[in-house]
């Protein structure tokens, strides 16, 4: 394996791994965002006031999700080199 292959390859390991990150972190983002939005909608629909307590709970959740979020997207960066895209990371 030559000195460019190998440098390719751990490109694309490093893009593969941004990549999953992203995924995870939004999926887990919208599973919080979908249980605020339950907890809400069911006790709204039942006829009760809401639970303030246990939604600033889920809220202070997706708030901590979106600045890890934030965090990792800031320090991933992409720099072209002549044809081929590096991963800073």
């Amino acid at each position: 394996m030559s000195f460019n292959q190998a440098s390719t390859n751990l490109i694309e390991k490093q893009l593969d791994h941004a990549i999953s990150t992203v995924y995870n972190r939004s999926k887990d983002l919208k599973i919080a965002l979908e249980g605020l939005l339950g907890k809400l909608d069911s006790e709204l629909a039942q006829g009760r006031e809401p639970n303030w307590a246990s939604l600033l709970d889920s809220y202070a959740l997706i708030t901590g999700k979106v600045g890890q979020f934030a965090v990792f997207l800031k320090s991933v960066q992409f720099v072209p080199t002549s044809k081929k895209v590096k991963l800073k990371h």
